[in-house]
C-alpha cells in the first residue's frame, strides 16, 4: 500500500479530479487576468443546468459570485481518478450488501468490481457521474439529471451527494453527530490518511466530498468536478 504522504507529494503531477465550491466566486483569486471570460462561460453552464433544470419541473438554481472565505477543512482537494472509484466501490457494496468490502488489493482496479455496476443507476448520485467534470447543484432531486447539454452528461443533488456519504461514513468507522462532523474528527480522519489505514484513500475521498458537500448546503453554491 502507498502511504498517503507520497501520493501528496505526487498529486500535482498527476491527471486526476479537482473538486471545488464556489466556482465562479473563486475567479479573481484564482485567475484574475481571464476571470471575465472564464465567468461568461461558467455562467452560461448554469444557464444551461438551469434548463435542465426547469425541463424537469425543478427549482432553479443561482450561483452566488461573490462568498465569504469557505472554512474548507481539508488538506487535498484532487486525486487521481481511481481514488473517486475507490470509494465509490465502497458505497456499492455498502448499499448493495450492507457490508464494508475488503480493502483493495494492489492488483485491482476499484472501478472494475461487478458490484458497482450492478447497484448503479441514476438514484445514486454517487455513482452515476461524470468521475471527470460537471457539478453537483444544491437543489434536493432523487435522480441524477442526464443531459448532453452540461459538462459531465449528468448533473448530481448536493443534498444527495451528501445523504450518500452519511450512509457510508460509520462503515468507514467515521464518527458522526446528527449528521455534523466535528473538527476533532476531521483532524483525526486527516491523520489517518496520512498513516497505513486499510482504507486511507477512501477516507480521504470522503472527507473531501464531504466537506465540499457541506459547504455547498451551506453557501447554496455548487460543487465542481474538474
Amino acid at each position: 500500500m502507498v502511504a498517503l504522504h507520497l501520493l501528496r507529494r505526487t498529486l500535482e503531477a498527476a491527471m486526476g479530479l479537482a473538486i471545488s465550491v464556489g466556482v465562479i466566486a473563486d475567479l479573481m483569486d484564482e485567475d484574475p487576468e481571464d476571470a471575465d471570460e472564464i465567468r461568461d462561460v461558467l455562467r452560461d453552464e448554469f444557464r444551461r443546468m438551469n434548463q435542465a433544470l426547469r425541463k424537469a419541473h425543478l427549482p432553479s438554481h443561482t450561483e452566488p459570485e461573490v462568498l465569504p472565505p469557505l472554512d474548507d477543512r481539508t488538506t487535498i482537494l484532487s486525486f487521481p481518478y481511481d481514488c473517486l472509484h475507490r470509494l465509490r466501490r465502497v458505497y456499492a457494496h455498502v448499499v448493495g450488501s450492507g457490508v464494508l468490502p475488503q480493502p483493495l488489493a494492489n492488483d485491482e482496479q476499484a472501478s472494475e468490481d461487478k458490484e458497482v455496476d450492478r447497484v448503479g443507476s441514476p438514484r445514486h448520485h454517487l455513482l452515476w457521474h461524470s468521475d471527470c467534470e460537471g457539478y453537483y447543484l444544491p437543489v434536493e432531486f432523487n435522480t441524477v439529471l442526464e443531459t448532453d447539454d452540461v459538462p459531465g452528461g449528468a448533473i448530481g443533488s448536493s443534498q444527495r451527494l451528501m445523504a450518500e456519504l452519511l450512509t457510508i461514513g460509520p462503515h468507514l468507522g467515521i464518527a458522526l453527530q446528527s449528521g455534523e462532523l466535528s473538527n476533532a474528527e476531521v483532524a483525526r480522519i486527516d491523520a489517518l490518511t496520512d498513516g497505513e489505514h486499510p482504507y486511507q484513500i477512501e477516507l480521504m475521498v470522503w472527507l473531501a466530498l464531504f466537506e465540499a458537500a457541506r459547504l455547498s448546503l451551506t453557501h447554496r453554491t455548487a460543487i465542481s468536478f474538474g
